[in-house]
């Protein structure tokens, strides 16, 4: 989703969980919303209804990962990080162009697959991006339009026309540099092709990391306080709450140091 009104609906609709989707993402874009604002408030609205909300749009490191974590996520749902990947199905020189593109290097439109399924998309923003984008809303991927390639898809030789919304997969054969590109902002981060199984754990890794070092840089430290003051509960609160935390951490492991960022922004 990409505002609280479709949260709220999908919470009516009985979902099991929920997807926050920033508009810094990728592919078809359910909202206008960045996800830092969009994440707290959907958070908010679920309350204590026990479904899960889910982070979406430009994580493609473990950064964004605890970002998400902080906002209020349970989880993250990462695409363009795991395009570039040996096991993504997509064309070897759609995997390559992400690797020479940055952040302000995308665009939301609304240009590709308007005969199909109109809706914004975010892509990249190649030459021929560059050179279409403005075009009028007249515009459509019908049989008007030249061929540019073809691909099979589900098992099916399917022609790809000019302004398609089909990204290219291994199949695919044409004009590669006149197809849509789908990318999300994060694509500034995404620096090699690698396995799968390494961008997870690229992931975890440095999540961990990154939450050990707030812990250690950023929470308060104990410090000489008069006793009975404000600041002698507080510390003795924050010594009660580590120990706590600390058990938690031998029993599920670091990620249970989340909750002293949590403990300590309340």
């Amino acid at each position: 989703v990409g505002s609280v009104k479709a949260a709220e609906r999908a919470i009516a609709a009985g979902v099991d969980c929920i997807i926050a989707q920033g508009v810094e993402a990728g592919g078809h874009i359910a909202g206008t919303v960045s996800l830092v604002a969009l994440v707290p408030r959907i958070v908010d609205v679920v309350e204590d209804r026990g479904i899960p909300v889910v982070a979406a749009g430009s994580i493609s490191d473990a950064r964004g990962y605890v970002a998400a974590l902080a906002l209020g996520a349970q989880g993250i749902c990462v695409g363009t990080r795991f395009i570039a990947t040996h096991e993504a199905y997509a064309n070897e020189y759609y995997k390559q162009q992400l690797l020479h593109y940055s952040e302000n290097q995308t665009d939301r439109t609304d240009l590709y697959g308007r005969f199909t399924w109109r809706a914004h998309v975010r892509c990249l923003n190649t030459p021929f991006h560059q050179k279409w984008r403005n075009s009028p809303d007249t515009i459509q991927n019908d049989d008007c339009q030249p061929i540019i390639g073809k691909s099979i898809i589900y098992s099916e030789d399917i022609i790809l026309r000019r302004f398609a919304g089909q990204v290219a997969n291994p199949t695919t054969i044409g004009k590669l540099e006149d197809m849509v590109m789908l990318a999300g902002q994060g694509v500034g981060l995404v620096k090699d092709i690698v396995s799968a199984g390494e961008v997870i754990r690229r992931y975890i890794d440095g999540a961990k990391v990154i939450i050990e070092e707030l812990n250690k840089n950023c929470l308060p430290k104990s410090s000489v306080v008069l006793e009975n003051s404000d600041e002698c509960h507080f510390v003795k609160k924050m010594d009660y709450h580590k120990r706590e935390v600390k058990k938690e951490v031998e029993r599920e492991g670091c990620w249970a140091w989340v909750k002293m960022l949590c403990f300590r922004i309340c």
